[in-house]
């Protein structure tokens, strides 16, 4: 388990961070976000993981899409983005799991991961944690070295798009 930090978003009003969860408020109807950051333990192992998000939000759930862009790196101002999800929790004000399609790809010497957050909610946005499941591991095939120079060419490249995810990696 990781505790990290919480910020708000563009178009946030204003964020709070209780014992157990991060609200994130905006007047009303409309798009905003948020961005947390974890520092990765350092026996993380590089491999395929799933990601998990427990939320809840207000508003139509038709309208409620909520996007998730996961970049990792071995310092902060490092990170490449990895994947992004397009979630919809199906009970407004209600937690759920939701699980994203595809995997993220932590990398050896991953130290830092930052998930960042947008779309549209009434009111508020409550979320209480995030998971990462490992699927499977990617073996001793790449260095240190050779993760920091996949990285840094990640972030110069966009992700392909698909319905519902977009892989890097």
């Amino acid at each position: 388990m990781s505790v990290g930090e919480a910020a708000a978003g563009a178009g946030a009003a204003s964020l709070l961070t209780e014992k157990d969860e991060v609200q994130v408020f905006h007047q009303g109807f409309g798009s905003w976000g948020a961005s947390f950051r974890f520092g990765l333990d350092p026996g993380t192992v590089p491999g395929q993981y799933r990601f998990f998000a427990r939320y809840k939000s207000g508003g139509e759930v038709s309208q409620v899409s909520q996007n998730f862009t996961l970049k990792a790196g071995a310092k902060p101002d490092q990170m490449a983005i990895r994947v992004n999800f397009s979630l919809t929790n199906t009970s407004p004000w209600e937690y759920q799991w939701q699980q994203g399609e595809g995997t993220v790809t932590l990398l050896p010497g991953d130290r830092w991961l930052e998930i960042d957050n947008n779309g549209k909610a009434d009111g508020a946005k409550v979320f209480d944690a995030f998971l990462l499941k490992l699927e499977a591991r990617t073996g001793n095939w790449m260095s240190i070295e050779q993760a920091e120079l996949r990285n840094r060419f990640l972030s110069t490249t966009k992700g392909f798009r698909n319905h519902k995810s977009t892989v890097l990696g």
